[in-house]
């Protein structure tokens, strides 16, 4: 063959090669059968000021000021509640993290405590308003009651998720319940030692005025209640304990953190009127056991391919590189 059929000839055959590469990227490109879920959002360094400790969006002039939303353990204005008690929630980016995996399961099994409730905790689909469970690098904190829009109960990954309890009383927070110590009769159950009470902390030592009972008696074993020394200036000594004729059966539990107690549980069910629903014999699929854990939110659809299968793409490929190495032993 003459150097202008051999030109010719390697000319038509990369064009062949470039177009089989075009081809078989075509083949390889994932075509989505669904829009994708919206990404979750980052997770906060910061979620901002807080009040008691882990309480955001609300100071203590508001509540000297007694809010009407403010109850006597939880909020009364309805608006602050999830409708029908069921709380759409999902996963920050962290808790997405394969690394993060067991502690993305010990929430799950904090959820899982609820089911003694007719609160029902659900992966989010399209709702406006759901929680955002996020890893903050600022500790554990969460809104009082449902808001508008996305809201993020605070659990950072280690602080927040050694102990069950942890986990469920930033839950509380945001089903729409105070710390159990912020009740208006408190002061029959509980004394303060003001004097050892760190000076940016009194504020968090507030009872709540014109408050509306739940008809649940006071809770030393709440895990909404503090505990002996919370906010010590000398940790030696308690801040917070009960009067003495409550002291020898609640002054060792009080402000436990290992899961909800039997008050906590009434109070949830009193607020949401748990009588009135039609409640489910079972949990709901997601949260049916606490281990295996189902993840959340649920894997995207396996994507789909073109119809041309890739091995029609390596064809090609092969065939080009036979014609270069005929194409050379005859030129």
């Amino acid at each position: 063959m003459d150097g202008y059929g051999c030109n010719s000839l390697i000319a038509l055959l990369l064009s062949l090669s470039l177009a089989g590469q075009c081809y078989g990227r075509n083949v390889y490109v994932a075509v989505p059968t669904s829009a994708p879920l919206l990404a979750p959002p980052d997770d906060p360094v910061d979620g901002g000021p807080t009040f008691e400790g882990d309480i955001m969006g609300i100071g203590p002039e508001s509540v000297k000021q007694a809010p009407i939303n403010v109850g006597k353990s939880g909020v009364t204005d309805k608006n602050f509640r999830w409708p029908n008690a069921v709380v759409p929630f999902r996963f920050s980016s962290a808790y997405e993290r394969p690394e993060n995996a067991p502690q993305k399961r010990f929430i799950l099994r904090a959820l899982f405590g609820f089911n003694r409730t007719c609160v029902r905790f659900v992966t989010r689909t399209n709702e406006r308003d759901y929680l955002v469970l996020g890893a903050s690098l600022s500790g554990c904190k969460s809104y009082v009651g449902k808001q508008t829009n996305p809201q993020t109960v605070h659990l950072k990954i280690g602080m927040c998720t050694d102990e069950i309890g942890k986990v469920q009383h930033e839950i509380m927070h945001a089903l729409g319940f105070y710390h159990e110590q912020s009740r208006i009769d408190r002061n029959d159950y509980v004394e303060i030692n003001e004097d050892n009470i760190k000076p940016e902390n009194r504020d968090d030592f507030l009872s709540y005025l014109n408050t509306t009972a739940f008809g649940v008696p006071y809770d030393f074993d709440s895990v909404m209640h503090y505990s002996r020394k919370q906010a010590a200036v000398d940790e030696s000594v308690w801040t917070i304990r009960p009067l003495r004729q409550y002291r020898a059966q609640y002054g060792r539990s009080m402000g436990q953190r290992d899961g909800l107690s039997d008050l906590d549980i009434e109070k949830i069910n009193r607020m949401y009127k748990c009588g009135e629903l039609e409640q489910s014999t079972t949990p709901s699929e997601e949260l049916e056991t606490p281990t295996p854990v189902t993840i959340y939110p649920p894997p995207a659809p396996r994507p789909k391919y073109s119809s041309t299968p890739p091995a029609l793409a390596m064809s090609m490929g092969t065939l080009l590189a036979l014609a270069f190495t005929y194409l050379i032993l005859l030129c």
